[in-house]
């Protein structure tokens, strides 16, 4: 799953993103600043005073107004959710004084949630006080470390992301959506500016993004000023298109028409050029400064600063040093696994010779065309589909919401990951979407992608993001809020029970299951090494180069990616291995009672939570089935 599409589950957990930008919000944010209380009386509820409210409906009527204040503050999810209102026109606010007023907010939150009576609260609302509460902490204490996570990367796409937000999730079906994407262009210009100001912020404190990352950086920010009527192209700019595109179908006149792409066409050549180029200038100048390619420990309070992001990452305790030998040992034991299969195809040589015969059969590769690229796309929809038949024998529910295989746009190829999930919309307008970058179809390794195929769609990401949508009786924030080691720790546990689902039909497949499975495994090891023991660069893509069946350019490319995003990629490995030890802790304790059905329906209908929350909700299950 992408950094972009990770930030579109996550971005209402996190305190750094979720605001408001170019519209006054201080009466709002007074509002929620008052004193912490846990007082929601009738007058609020509309309850009779006679029927006092229980502690259950307390709590549910505090989450919901945290809610929707989160959501007046945050218009950019308003819309990815599908909500159209007054706000559909405005950015949220990436402003450090923003920042400093949601941390005050989560302070005052988190007083007000330790006011209720914990042991009155059934089950379920234990559930959600656990997850909230741990979601308010952890934002809490990232406040502190605010200054350390990049402003701007070469994997993150940050500027790129408010281009691929207008081509998403705002929708034109009328005249007055189209003036809000107009709004949002006029407006673009300053979110833009402040991605820069934060930027030269962390670079006067002495955090800068690796010398590396600077080139891609800025050709990437540069290249979305390309086409016309920006420059004499016959291709036009990707956000000029998309908004002429989304207005041709409104049944108004030609020169109503014309009138808008002026405007759109004055804020591209205007505020957004301005901006962009503002920027590029800034990160050429802190492209001076910066000679070193160090990972979190070179940071100031670096080392505290990578121990907090694992906590962070995992929502469970480790240390550094845990990871690492537990990336040793992973990597050993899959390497082991290999090896059967090789033994199994009477291949003769080491596992490092059967990485290289991986890297260069042509099997294992679709051509570099569009025929090549339109038998990938049919290839995944089978696989998606494969699963789908058998998935009632592994779930209980499945979800309503559509599933789509796509291409990434070209225009987007540049800067997208190789493969990422888009979550659907809530009213179905908008189906989950796994996209793959065919740019370059010599990347796309065939047998690797069959797996790849159950991580971001069935049973991956879109039975998880799309079931946690679709849950009834939580309080809203169970259904959006998130965590990257639940979140990837499902999808990459989806590709181990795919295989149990009989989805791999190829030993290369299965083969190509486990090259997935090491990867992760290798990031414990990497991660580790490159934060917390100084591991250079180098250091790391020898290692993953030697133990992985990965070309050399896509190691590097991953290790750089690591290397700005320190401990997001241990959350994988630690996030399936939690959810397969609480399976097996489970199968243990229940014996004859035990379906996987159950398990699943468990894990999947409560929201992503932390994985501390998930193990008490995984005991209290085992708890109840046992007392049947």
């Amino acid at each position: 799953m992408s950094h972009s599409a990770i930030r579109f589950l996550l971005v209402l957990s996190c305190a750094a993103i979720v605001s408001v930008t170019c519209v006054q919000t201080s009466s709002l944010l007074d509002s929620v600043f008052a004193p912490a209380r846990a007082d929601h009386h009738s007058k609020d509820t509309g309850h009779d005073v006679a029927h006092p409210l229980s502690e259950d409906e307390r709590l549910m009527a505090f989450f919901e107004d945290s809610w929707n204040v989160l959501l007046e503050l945050s218009p950019e999810d308003k819309a990815w959710i599908g909500i159209k209102d007054e706000d559909y026109g405005s950015w949220n606010n990436r402003s450090d004084i923003h920042a400093i007023a949601m941390h005050k907010k989560a302070i005052s939150e988190l007083a007000t949630l330790n006011n209720f009576d914990y042991d009155k609260l059934s089950d379920a609302r234990k559930i959600s006080f656990d997850f909230y509460q741990q979601s308010l902490e952890s934002q809490i204490e990232a406040h502190a470390y605010r200054f350390h996570e990049y402003a701007l990367d070469q994997e993150g796409g940050q500027i790129a992301e408010l281009f691929v937000f207008l081509q998403n999730f705002h929708e034109i079906t009328s005249v007055e959506d189209a003036h809000y994407y107009l709004q949002r262009l006029a407006g673009m210009g300053a979110v833009i500016n402040q991605y820069r100001i934060n930027s030269k912020v962390r670079a006067n404190k002495g955090i800068i993004v690796p010398a590396y990352a600077f080139d891609p950086l800025i050709q990437g920010t540069q290249s979305l000023l390309n086409g016309s009527p920006l420059q004499d192209s016959a291709d036009e700019n990707s956000l000029y298109r998309d908004f002429k595109t989304k207005i041709s179908t409104l049944e108004i006149a030609d020169k109503d028409k014309s009138a808008m792409l002026a405007k759109a066409e004055k804020a591209l050549k205007g505020p957004i050029s301005k901006a962009i180029n503002s920027l590029i200038n800034e990160l050429k100048r802190q492209q001076k400064l910066q000679m070193n390619n160090h990972g979190a420990w070179a940071l100031p309070d670096g080392q505290a600063y990578y121990e907090h992001q694992i906590k962070q990452n995992t929502t469970i305790a480790l240390t550094s040093q845990e990871l690492h030998q537990t990336g040793l040992s992973e990597v050993a034991r899959i390497h082991n696994e290999m090896r059967e299969i090789m033994q199994a195809m009477d291949f003769d040589g080491s596992l490092q010779d059967f990485f290289a015969f991986m890297k260069t059969n042509p099997d294992n590769y679709y051509p570099n065309t569009d025929v090549g690229r339109e038998a990938f796309l049919k290839d995944s929809k089978q696989q998606a589909d494969q699963v789908l038949a058998v998935a009632g024998n592994y779930f209980h529910r499945l979800p309503r919401a559509d599933f789509e295989v796509r291409r990434v746009e070209t225009w987007r190829e540049d800067t997208a990951g190789i493969a990422f999930y888009s979550s659907p919309s809530e009213d179905g307008t908008r189906p989950g979407i796994y996209y793959a970058n065919l740019k370059d179809m010599s990347k796309v390794q065939k047998y690797p992608f069959v797996s790849v195929a159950y991580h971001e769609g069935v049973p991956g990401h879109h039975f998880q993001i799309a079931l946690a949508q679709e849950i009834e009786n939580v309080p809203s924030f169970q259904k959006y809020f998130g965590n990257t080691a639940y979140v990837e720790g499902w999808a990459l546990y989806s590709e181990f029970l795919a295989k149990e689902m009989g989805a791999f039909k190829q030993p290369l497949e299965d083969f190509g299951r486990l090259q997935e499975e090491l990867w992760r495994a290798i990031r414990l090891v990497v991660d580790t090494g490159m934060h917390a023991k100084k591991w250079s660069r180098e250091r790391a893509i020898e290692y993953a180069n030697f133990n992985s069946p990965y070309d050399e350019a896509d190691v590097i490319q991953e290790i750089e990616r690591f290397m700005v995003w320190p401990a997001q990629a241990v959350s994988y490995k630690v996030g399936m291995m939690k959810i397969q030890e609480l399976r097996q802790k489970a199968e243990t304790a229940l014996k004859d009672k035990y379906d996987v059905r159950d398990y699943h329906s468990v894990v999947l209908e409560n929201g992503a939570l932390p994985l501390s929350v998930l193990e008490k909700q995984v005991d209290l299950y085992i708890e109840a089935k046992l007392a049947q």
